[in-house]
Formats: C-alpha cells, structure tokens, sequence
C-alpha cells in the first residue's frame, strides 16, 4: 500500500513538469505552493486478470496538513498522512495509525521532505 502512494505521489508531482526539468526543479516547484492538488489515474496489471485495473482519484499534498490520496474508482477510499499519524478511510471505517516508532514513519517523512522541497532530507 505505502509503495503505491508514493508511487501515485511521485508520479502526480511529475505530471506537470516537463523532460527537462530536474529532481530540484520538481522540488522547488512544490516548495513554493503550499498546496499541490492532482487527479491521477492507475493502471495495474496483474497475471489473473484479463484487463488491467484501472484505479482513478486525487492526491493533494499540503505544507501544513500532510497528504490525501482520494481513490474514487473502483472503490472509494481515503489515506490521509501527517508527520505523526495515518488515517485510512474505507467503507465508512477509520484506520488511525499513531507513527511514532512506527516504520511507516519514514514515509510520512518522505512526504513532507517531497513537499518542503528538502531534496538533501529525502
């Protein structure tokens, strides 16, 4: 799951740039908007399946707030990530995880650094 938001945060970042455009170009781009807002689309393939599964949302990056990756399509669910938790939404449910010591700190982490423009941090 962690991989495919960084993923879908990475490549969101990325829609808007350019070939030319560098790691610190992208960064600088995020560091000097405090909220970066994205719709994205996946596409998965998988050996069982016959067509690739399509996954549609957004992704909004906030300075202050943290990440929310919104998946509407094919089933709606919400990951919001701050410095100190992750709240995962599904079928009317929270998931609250408390980082702390947690490994996935790390990738809350990531996603500040990303939108802070702190390429030496990531």
């Amino acid at each position: 799951m962690m991989r495919r938001i960084i993923a879908c945060a990475l490549l969101a970042m990325l829609a808007s740039t350019t070939q030319a455009d560098t790691l610190q170009d992208v960064l600088s781009k995020l560091a000097a908007k405090p909220m970066v807002r994205a719709d994205f689309t996946q596409e998965k393939t998988a050996p069982g399946l016959r067509k690739p599964l399509l996954s549609t949302g957004t992704l909004v990056f906030s300075h202050t707030q943290g990440v929310l990756l919104s998946m509407q399509t094919p089933a709606s669910s919400e990951l919001v990530m701050s410095d100190t938790t992750i709240v995962q939404r599904t079928s009317g449910k929270a998931t609250r995880l408390r980082l702390g010591g947690s490994p996935y700190a790390a990738v809350a982490s990531v996603f500040s650094h990303l939108a802070s423009g702190d390429a030496a941090r990531l």
